[in-house]
């Protein structure tokens, strides 16, 4: 069975389903809708979505097809006027769930999870009390810097390293090619120990690191000053940033899965979606909006997550690495670029998940065009895609408020590019100072030589008196260039 097309609108009391079907078997279409529940089929297509609100119970919805559109339009009635149902524009989000869930031990299935939650809702009256608290106790632990100790994974063939979406994913890469390590970093995945990862990774940091390229574009400001100033849609408003058609023809392709997420799952979640973001903003931002043939590989190699499978432990981590990684990989590598795309980031979080999965999308059309990165979207930017769909706006508003509240200085990037900036003044200002010096002694040398010459031109009709009153003009310039030079 084919999903169909569709589009949501809304009023006051009515929802507007219209469904594209060009191939339907009109005289034999049924529809359906109990509660949040809607039914579509019409050889070859079904639909199933599960509303946020509920709608009048119908055995026959008020529908017509459209010949000229090739589309059925349906129409229900909400069951409290006036209600808003939020985010029927995230249409994957809408679907019913695909049962299966993916390396969740133990094995558990969610049945009927939006129905119950629904109930819940209900038996309880308001349910606000409940979500404010669980909103601050997630806001709570991102005020936590968490260790956690890394087992011994070398050889484990049962608690094999984890990556990929939520560290949802093991013993992925024995089935791989070798054309993955083109776009990967790390060897051995699936043997490697994530503190042997973060080894490996900053050891290949601080190896490719360069002195030359940083204090050129430290110099070069006035190539790096129109990035900065460049106002990329996001913050123009809100209205500059939507999801286009082929944008949700896409999440409705990727479909619906409900992901049973431990709460160091969902933040390690957070945090690489950070890191990956960061690195989407930095490209369009250094593209100024349009991508280039470079764009997969700035993005790819930028963040650590896709390039080394990185697993971050806190906001400080991310923050440090998403600065440290910009100084040292794409071709502009300047600091206050890199806080510009920091901030960019942060509020891009803080207008909620129609802006990340906008970005999420231009990174899977990017990768989708550069093999081998199209295995990424698998790894990663897919799941991001459905999954981001059900995160709530205010828990990524709370987590972009912690990520604003840390301030990090040059010198915690840990690669001194502060003592780097302060050798590179003061070599400038050295030089500024012999320069200045050598042309004041130019300056006096050319006009000891001119007042020499016109002493001798006019010797024979100057008295004595006369030569030495311009011997003393020209001692007299020379003692101003001389005190000039000190000051």
């Amino acid at each position: 069975m084919l999903t169909p097309y569709f589009e949501i609108r809304q009023n006051d009391n009515e929802l507007i389903l219209l469904i594209h079907a060009p191939y339907a078997n009109i005289k034999e279409t049924e529809i359906y809708a109990e509660g949040n529940d809607f039914r579509f089929y019409s050889s070859p297509y079904y639909l199933r979505l599960h509303f946020p609100g509920y709608v009048k119970d119908i055995d026959e919805p008020c529908a017509r097809y459209l010949t000229d559109e090739k589309q059925f339009e349906v129409t229900l009635q909400k069951r409290t006027a006036g209600e808003h149902f939020p985010d029927l524009d995230l249409i994957g989000g809408l679907l019913a769930p695909k049962k299966k869930v993916k390396n969740i031990k133990p094995d558990i299935q969610v049945i009927s999870s939006v129905d119950n939650e629904a109930v819940e809702k209900e038996s309880r009256g308001s349910g606000d009390e409940d979500d404010d608290r669980s909103d601050s106790e997630d806001e709570n632990e991102w005020l936590i810097d968490q260790q956690v100790v890394e087992p011994n994974l070398q050889g484990c063939s049962v608690n094999s390293p984890r990556y990929g979406f939520a560290n949802q994913t093991s013993n992925a890469f024995t089935r791989l090619g070798e054309e993955f390590y083109e776009i990967v970093n790390l060897r051995d995945i699936d043997v490697t120990s994530e503190s042997q990862r973060d080894e490996l990774m900053h050891d290949d940091e601080e190896r490719l690191f360069s002195d030359d390229h940083y204090l050129s574009d430290l110099m070069e400001s006035e190539c790096i000053q129109p990035l900065i100033d460049y106002c990329p849609p996001w913050r123009e408003g809100d209205d500059k940033v939507k999801l286009s058609k082929t944008d949700l023809e896409i999440l409705k392709n990727f479909g619906n899965k409900e992901y049973l997420l431990t709460k160091d799952d969902e933040r390690s979640a957070l945090l690489s979606l950070f890191d990956i973001i960061f690195a989407c903003v930095y490209d369009f931002r250094t593209t100024l909006g349009e991508s280039s043939v470079e764009s997969a590989w700035t993005i790819n190699k930028l963040s650590a997550t896709l390039s080394w499978l990185k697993i971050y432990k806190s906001p400080g981590d991310v923050v440090k690495i998403c600065l440290r990684r910009s100084l040292i990989y794409p071709l502009y590598r300047h600091w206050d670029l890199a806080k510009t795309v920091l901030q960019d980031t942060a509020i891009i979080f803080n207008a909620g998940k129609r802006h990340l999965l906008w970005l999420l999308l231009r990174i899977y059309a990017l990768f989708n065009e550069s093999e081998p990165r199209y295995m990424l979207n698998e790894l990663y930017i897919k799941d991001y895609c459905i999954w981001l769909q059900h995160v709530s706006d205010k828990k990524l508003r709370k987590f972009a408020n912690v990520i604003e509240q840390i301030s990090l200085e040059k010198g915690d990037v840990d690669l001194d590019i502060d003592i780097l900036e302060a050798a590179a003044k003061s070599c400038i200002d050295d030089e500024e100072e012999n320069a200045l010096t050598k042309g004041i002694d130019k300056i006096a040398i050319n006009n000891r030589e001119s007042d020499s010459g016109t002493s001798d031109s006019e010797e024979d009709s100057s008295s004595d008196d006369d030569s030495t009153s311009d011997s003393d003009g020209a001692d007299s310039v020379v003692e101003n260039c001389t005190t000039k030079s000190g000051s």
